[in-house]
């Protein structure tokens, strides 16, 4: 076989196979869904579709072959007097709205409650660990749009952390869109408050290839992302550790030299001059079963 047919048939299965972004997030395109294997493997249970319509979302969620599961659905688009008069609909939203309410009632209830007079450091509440106030998540259809989107994504990849019922497949219909790149890259900032957008946007790519066809033109200046990652920090600088859940904890001088930065281009320079970078770009693995994650959550 020749080099350039090895290479269309390596990126083939680049494009085919999911990748894991973090310690329990999977991510990648709609045929993952088909891939019963993988998801048994790596004990999916939560799947998020993103730039995918409800009413397709509605008829995949019927196809998939896995007990116990919770599928959520963010689709700006969504017209309620559609959904209203859809029974697929209807039926997709209330059982998983259902099971997701049941979820959180869970989840609260192993959040043990504050001791007054111990020493020890408590858990923090549910609601410490998210953005909106839990009880807001009543529905598993998100129609939020801007930051609000990206803080409901990462308060539901919380939610089903905390669960500790498994892990996540976030997925799309090729994997490669800026929809989905954009929802990745909000995690990633989450986890780690002192990584760059222009970090994040590598971490990315070079975990899942395919995507070095968006412009991070496309993916900077998206709705929101760069007012979502000026909060993520601000929520940080203000509350302190901790209230990132999960975040690596290397805040230091480097992340007040590039709030500093003025541009989209000294971003892009202050990241090519640095070197041992916290994230190990170039040594992510392509098969999920052995990647390394440069990202260490905290407690799972």
């Amino acid at each position: 076989m020749s080099f350039q047919n090895q290479y269309a048939l390596a990126t083939a299965r680049n494009q085919i196979n999911p990748q894991q972004l973090t310690n329990n997030v999977f991510f990648g395109p709609l045929n993952t869904l088909s891939q019963l294997e993988f998801i048994s493997l790596h004990n999916i249970r939560f799947f998020i579709s993103v730039g995918i319509s409800t009413k397709r979302a509605a008829q995949y969620f019927r196809s998939i072959s896995v007990d116990e599961f919770v599928m959520v659905t963010f689709d700006e688009t969504l017209d309620s007097n559609v959904a209203a008069n859809s029974d697929d609909i209807l039926s997709y939203e209330a059982e998983n709205s259902l099971l997701l309410k049941q979820l959180i009632a869970k989840v609260q209830a192993e959040t043990p409650e504050p001791v007054t007079g111990r020493c020890l450091t408590p858990q923090p509440d549910v609601n410490q660990l998210l953005y909106q106030n839990v009880n807001t998540y009543t529905s598993n259809v998100v129609s939020a749009r801007g930051v609000q989107k990206y803080e409901s994504f990462n308060d539901m990849l919380t939610l089903f952390r905390l669960s500790h019922s498994g892990n996540v497949l976030v997925f799309s219909d090729n994997g490669n869109d800026e929809e989905l790149v954009t929802m990745l890259i909000s995690h990633i900032l989450k986890e780690n408050t002192s990584v760059s957008l222009m970090e994040a946007f590598q971490y990315v790519k070079s975990i899942r290839p395919t995507v070095s066809e968006l412009k991070q033109e496309q993916i900077f200046w998206c709705n929101g992302l760069i007012d979502y990652s000026e909060r993520v920090k601000a929520r940080e600088m203000f509350w302190g550790p901790g209230t990132q859940a999960g975040f690596a904890p290397w805040v230091g001088s480097l992340s007040t030299k590039r709030r500093n930065c003025s541009s989209l281009e000294d971003e892009e320079e202050h990241f090519r001059s640095r070197s041992g970078s916290p994230l190990s770009m170039d040594r992510a693995i392509a098969s999920p079963k052995t990647r390394k994650i440069a990202m260490q959550h905290g407690t799972r």
